[in-house]
């Protein structure tokens, strides 16, 4: 490529060299500089290899301020920090103008805030900052955002496995993903397609763009631009990326809410309206799209490339990485989230981010500025319009503030005692008026990322440190490391994924004739909590009403307080009753009550195996598995939005069909929760007939009814007896091992087609894993804990979800007057012409509390989950001890009258204040907490809200019943509370 655009220019160019009549001709007085040929200027002067080395020979020669001839057109350089500071900051508002870079010129045209000048470059650029503000960015609040990229992160290199990586993509996706928030409201999974191609078209840019056929561009644009060339495929990627930002501002104005702006997008889109009337307003739609992808493209590139230059430089000098790992264990440790409160309490990791970025000189020329007018400069006058460039190179390597400028030594920022120094000439960000919008988000950024990655992993290469090439791969003015291979290695003690899945099932109850078998009163090791007095053998189970446990357990909350001990059979089980002791255990000590207890009724089927009822290592390997894989595939990001409007669309088809007859809605809410979760697990979902799926449904249907009823609990008392005895157990055992079969077969579907570049679905991502450990006798990924892992996730992502619509439509065919109200909401902020999309739940206060309310009163499973402690644990003034099941009784938090005012009432204004907004409830724990807390929380509470307003954007709904005869009793045996059935007509609006 580089030869033809030499060949060609030569061919051009000997033709014009005949109309050349003299030495191009400077006005005003500019700086000493080579002297230019005609037409070619300073070009065949110049070191295409190393344009910076060339420029640093000219200042030697001239000074730290002279001119370089580009074609035909005079550039004035800028060589050392004092001649730097003295043009953008004592006299920032005439070298304020941004010179243009023909390569992109065609793109930009002097629109959005990178590349404008004047009036609208001082607006632009005031919004931009103003809204940054406002959404966080470079405030605390962008701290979060960060944090939770980085973790996504680290979940995601350590499916590496150790396995040698190229660091781009993930670098470019982090980087990304912060500013996408900021500008689109929402982050992407790594594995986005529609992302990656972006990402794809922006890295090409860039590299394009720092070629030697970009360069000679620079000097020739007027002529090159009408031939083949880079310049026309950055041209093609930048149109599709801001194709892509197009996209993005229709949805946008679609579902804009101009009273609370969401994103950047939305901010500008609220201007542009009051500005609608002023001809001459700088906020269009133009400007829009041209500033979202300065902003993408300026927020993206630099600091995704001095992450990779950092990582580079790590692998060379191993010395260096080892000492900023001690003080990341001394300072921030294992088990807690870096944060940028750690920096000032970390020097010596501050000051190898700062070497990075000083020795990785990334943008060693600045960006182009441009006078704004006739300009006194040192004795010279520089003509309005000319081209400046600040030579950033000539500050970061000046040896009269950095002793050795030329090699990688964090202790140039180090003062005699260790502490961070400032210094003068470290400006990676440039000054004056053009300096980088997003300076504080790019620090805080390359902080984070760099003490997260290193928190988790210690990094290895498979080139001898010595071996290892730092130089950079630049052709000019964009220095890119050179590509290589790293290692990411798992830290010992290192900080893992935390959430879990909340679905079970489990309960209490009993044998009569086994009174035989009572040997001797319950002993009672460790410090219990008080409790009733139990029986030998049984326990407390005489004492315990069958048909109201919450109500008994209530009970004993108020003679023996918060935390209490009860003997299910022999074995003592603590009840936490407030949300003040659940939150202290399973909150503020995490890991000793992170264990799972078993649920006997179903153990035979789990056997400690898969993410729901698995402990220790095999837990959080196959949950920190569960979750980077549902991240990966969209699940709980935007992503699965599409997916659940798409299931709702199927539903309202569906219920259109029914023609306003009764319907029993079981059937229907379970179909459409088992389709999500199948999609993610099977990468597909089923028709509503399809016989296969209903007997799946069929089987998982029953045994949650069997397991919440009294025989089953009488099996949890004595299960090791019960079991070899006819039972309901049987029955639930024989059908979750129907619904094994299915997944195992298609696991097998999935072996036969399975793509290891390309997984479709969890089943492929873990098939792909599985390969990759098979060498691993003490693997967890196996054909058995796949299987059982999808049974469990396709267990709990189908039956609270599906139970608790049912108890919603049930409570709202018992107080019309509230579905009245969200009619009004959905019609006022949705309409009927658009599907109902997560962005519209912020502006639907009433219908959220609504669903809020439903989560609460109905209360599907007030006793939540069983933990286990895992060692003697203390708590308050007892003492645990280890393998004791601990019940957070959540039944207690949600109707605790202190939070709620009516508790036992059906009310969703417990979760409005007095302006109607939307209020956050400490009490309000429907998902549990702490390590065990539902893995599913994001796609569950997406669901409720897409389901609940697409059903009622489509229909009124009626019953054959009048409204004050309605029974919302549960049906509930003790733990598990099921809607009691109901008949139902969906009556099109």
């Amino acid at each position: 490529m580089e030869l033809s655009v030499f060949l060609l220019l030569f061919l051009l160019t000997g033709l014009l060299l005949l109309l050349a009549r003299s030495h191009p001709q400077a006005h005003g007085r500019l700086p000493p500089g080579p002297r230019p040929l005609p037409f070619f200027g300073n070009l065949l002067q110049m070191d295409r290899r190393d344009l910076l080395k060339f420029l640093l020979k000219l200042r030697d020669k001239y000074g730290d301020v002279f001119t370089v001839y580009v074609g035909p057109r005079p550039v004035v350089m800028l060589c050392s920090i004092e001649a730097i500071r003295e043009a953008l900051v004592d006299q920032p508002e005439v070298f304020s103008g941004r010179g243009q870079v023909a390569i992109i010129e065609q793109v930009f045209q002097g629109y959005g805030v990178l590349f404008s000048n004047g009036k609208r470059w001082k607006t632009l650029r005031q919004f931009s900052l103003a809204t940054m503000r406002d959404f966080g960015m470079g405030k605390r609040s962008v701290e979060q955002l960060i944090q939770e990229e980085a973790q996504c992160l680290v979940e995601e290199l350590r499916k590496s496995q150790g396995e040698l990586q190229d660091v781009t993509f993930f670098f470019y996706t982090i980087t990304a993903n912060i500013i996408c928030s900021f500008l689109f409201g929402k982050r992407f999974a790594y594995r986005d397609p529609e992302f990656q191609n972006l990402l794809d078209r922006l890295y090409q840019s860039v590299v394009l763009m720092s070629s030697f056929s970009s360069q000679v561009f620079e000097f020739f644009s007027d002529i090159l631009k009408h031939f083949p060339g880079t310049h026309r495929q950055i041209y093609r990627n930048m149109q599709e990326v801001k194709a892509f930002i197009g996209r993005s501002v229709e949805k946008h104005k679609e579902t804009l809410d101009p009273s609370a702006p969401r994103d950047f997008i939305d901010a500008y889109l609220v201007h542009m309206e009051k500005e609608k009337s002023d001809p001459n307003s700088e906020f269009h739609q133009h400007n829009l799209i041209i500033t979202a992808l300065s902003l993408f493209l300026a927020g993206t590139e630099t600091t995704s490339t001095t992450l990779r230059c950092g990582f580079l430089f790590l692998l060379k000098y191993p010395h260096i990485t080892e000492r900023i790992h001690r003080e990341i264990d001394q300072v921030i440790g294992s088990h807690q989230t870096p944060s940028l409160d750690d920096r000032a309490k970390m020097p010596y990791t501050n000051a190898v981010i700062h070497e990075i970025q000083r020795f990785g000189d990334i943008l060693p020329t600045g960006g182009p500025h441009m006078v704004t007018e006739n300009t006194q400069f040192r004795g010279y006058i520089i003509p309005k319009g000319t081209e400046v460039f600040p030579i950033l190179s000539s500050a970061l390597h000046d040896p009269r503030y950095f002793e050795k400028p030329d090699t990688f030594n964090p202790d140039h920022f180090l003062d005699a005692n260790g502490t961070l120094k400032k210094i003068e000439a470290f400006i990676p960000f440039s000054l004056g008026k053009r300096i980088c919008l997003g300076e504080g988000i790019a620090r805080a950024e390359l902080f984070l990322f760099f003490t997260t990655i290193l928190q988790n992993f210690s990094v290895a290469s498979p080139v001898a440190s010595e071996d290892i090439d730092i130089t950079s791969q630049d052709s000019g003015v964009v220095k890119l490391p050179a590509t290589y291979q790293i290692r990411f290695l798992g830290l010992e003690g290192s900080q893992t994924g935390n959430m879990e899945l909340s679905v079970f099932l489990l309960l209490f109850l009993l044998t009569g004739l086994l009174l035989l078998l009572a040997r001797s009163h319950p002993q009672a090791h460790g410090r219990l909590p008080p409790g009733p007095r139990p029986l030998p053998f049984f326990g407390n189970l005489l004492q315990m009403d069958r048909r109201d446990l919450l109500k008994f357990l209530l009970k004993l909350r108020d003679k023996y307080g918060d935390v209490f001990t009860v003997y299910v059979g022999p074995r003592p089980v603590v009840m936490l009753c407030s949300i003040e002791a659940i939150r202290e255990a399973l909150v503020d000590q995490p890991e000793a009550f992170s264990g799972r207890g078993q649920v006997a009724i179903i153990e035979q089927v789990f056997q400690g195996y898969g993410v729901l009822f698995s402990n220790g290592k095999r837990w959080k390997t196959l949950r920190q598995f569960s979750l980077a894989t549902m991240r990966d595939f969209g699940m709980g990001k935007r992503s699965v939005e599409q997916l659940i409007q798409e299931e709702a669309q199927c539903l309202v088809e569906e219920l259109r069909k029914s023609q306003g007859e009764l319907q029993d809605v079981t059937f229907f809410f379970y179909t459409i929760t088992a389709n999500i979760i199948c999609s993610f697990l099977l990468g597909k979902r089923f028709a509503y007939r399809d016989p296969e799926f209903q007997k799946l449904l069929d089987w998982l249907y029953q045994s949650v009814v069997l397991t919440s009823s009294f025989s089953s609990q009488m099996f949890e008392f004595f299960s090791d007896i019960l079991k070899h005895f006819p039972g309901t157990h049987r029955q639930v055992y024989r059908n979750l091992q129907e619904v094994k079969a299915f997944i195992g077969r298609s696991v097998e579907k999935h072996r036969e087609t399975l793509d290891p570049s390309a997984p479709r679905d969890f089943i492929d991502a873990y098939l792909v894993h599985m390969e990759k450990e098979k060498s691993d006798p003490n693997s967890e990924f196996h054909q058995h804990n796949l299987i059982i892992t999808a049974l469990s996730l396709f267990l709990a992502g189908t039956e609270t979800t599906s139970t608790t619509l049912r108890c919603g439509f049930l409570f709202l065919l018992k107080y019309p007057h509230i579905t009245e109200r969200i009619h009004r909401e959905i019609d006022q902020v949705i309409g009927s012409h658009r599907p109902p999309a997560l962005d519209d739940r912020a502006k639907m206060p009433y219908t959220d509390a609504v669903i809020h309310e439903i989560q609460r009163f109905g209360d599907i499973l007030p006793m939540s989950g069983p933990h286990m402690v895992t060692k003697d644990t203390q708590f308050r003034e007892y003492i645990i001890p280890k393998g004791t099941k601990v019940f957070p009784i959540l039944s207690s938090a949600l109707h605790d009258p202190r939070y709620f005012e009516k508790p036992d009432t059906f009310n969703p204004d417990h979760f409005l204040d007095a302006n109607g907004t939307l209020k956050k409830i400490e009490a309000f724990i429907p998902f549990s907490l702490g390590k065990r807390i539902c893995l599913g929380e994001g796609i569950a509470r997406a669901e409720l809200f897409l389901f609940f307003t697409t059903i009622l954007q489509n229909f009124s709904v009626a019953s054959p019943v009048a409204s004050e005869d309605i029974d919302i009793t549960s049906q509930d045996s003790g733990v598990v509370k099921l809607p009691a059935t109901y008949q139902i007509r969906f009556l099109s609006r």
